[in-house]
């Protein structure tokens, strides 16, 4: 049975990150304990989030760690995507969210604004 799942995408499409999402908010993987993610800010970011926001009953055990990482492609940034987590957290669908970092060192001040608001919402852990 999975328990640990470490998983580092650096590809720029959305192709199976809502499934992904799906996954981890359903239950569907009743082992796992751990979830340590690096995710690239792009439209994948928006589709993992898209899948998280599907169910409401991921295994009670699982903590998850998210490192969010920008590559040097074309549209592996998305401010949008950063809007729809904080988006996601405020919902309450990822309070199995443990940490959260970037290996980028700069925010938009209304991107900033928006994950200050999404970390500190009654809703967001």
């Amino acid at each position: 049975l999975l328990e640990d799942l470490d998983l580092y995408v650096r590809c720029v499409g959305a192709e199976g990150g809502a499934e992904l999402g799906e996954v981890l908010s359903t239950g569907k993987a009743p082992s796992l304990r751990r979830v340590s993610l690096g995710w690239p800010v792009s439209e994948l970011l928006s589709a993992l989030c898209e899948g998280l926001c599907v169910g409401s009953s991921p295994p009670p055990q699982m903590r998850m760690d998210l490192c969010l990482h920008v590559g040097s492609a074309p549209g592996s940034y998305n401010e949008a995507a950063l809007i729809r987590l904080c988006e996601t957290i405020c919902s309450g669908r990822i309070s199995f969210l443990r940490k959260l970092s970037t290996t980028f060192r700069a925010l938009r001040q209304r991107t900033a604004e928006a994950l200050g608001g999404a970390l500190t919402h009654p809703g967001g852990s």
